[in-house]
Formats: C-alpha cells, structure tokens, sequence
C-alpha cells in the first residue's frame, strides 16, 4: 500500500470588498435589475415581446457579475490560486488547473 499524504482542509478567511468594487458593483446590478423591470413591463405589450425578452436577458447578463464574487484560495495540491464563490459556501472546492477537489471550511 502506498503512504498518501493527508487531505488539507482549505479555511476561507472572510474577504472585505475593496470601495472600488463597490462602485462598479452597485451601479451594474442596478442598471441590470432596472433592465429586467423595463424588459418585464415590455412583455405585457404585444409588440414588446421580443424586445422585453431581450432587455430581461441582457438585465441578467449585467446582474450576474454584480452578485458573483471569487474569493482566491491556493489549492494545496499545486499551489495555484483558484476563485470561490462566496455566496454558495460550497463544502469543496475544484482547482481550475489540476482539477483536483479539496474540502473548504467558510467562517460561520
């Protein structure tokens, strides 16, 4: 049997978004939410059914990057700095390059 080295457990410090982040965070998200309202409010029309289904997709397209924050954590398998969601809290993690798993511990 071969000696395999033990799994380590990454801990997530709680990340603090930098001000700058929160100036082009905001305004996007908003921008996007008032994009899907529109969108919403031009399907109740016939003509703007299409219309509003495109402003409804572009909205969500703008919000997404507003609320998906990546946390860095270094992967101990190779050392390599991948990103984590930190609204999902998954219980693992997978390195983008070696595409192993770890097991992540967020703070409560």
């Amino acid at each position: 049997m071969e000696n395999k080295a033990p799994i380590q457990t990454v801990n997530v410090n709680k990340r603090q978004m930098q001000a700058w982040e929160y100036c082009v965070r905001i305004p996007i998200g908003l921008l996007g939410l008032a994009s899907i309202i529109g969108g919403l409010l031009l399907c109740l029309t016939i003509i703007g059914i299409l219309p509003g289904i495109g402003m409804m997709l572009t909205g969500g397209l703008l919000v997404m990057p507003a609320f998906l924050v990546g946390h860095p954590v270094s992967c101990p398998f190779c050392a390599n700095e991948t990103k984590l969601n930190i609204y999902k809290h998954d219980k693992a993690g997978e390195c983008s390059s070696c595409k192993n798993n770890f097991p992540v511990k967020w703070p409560k």
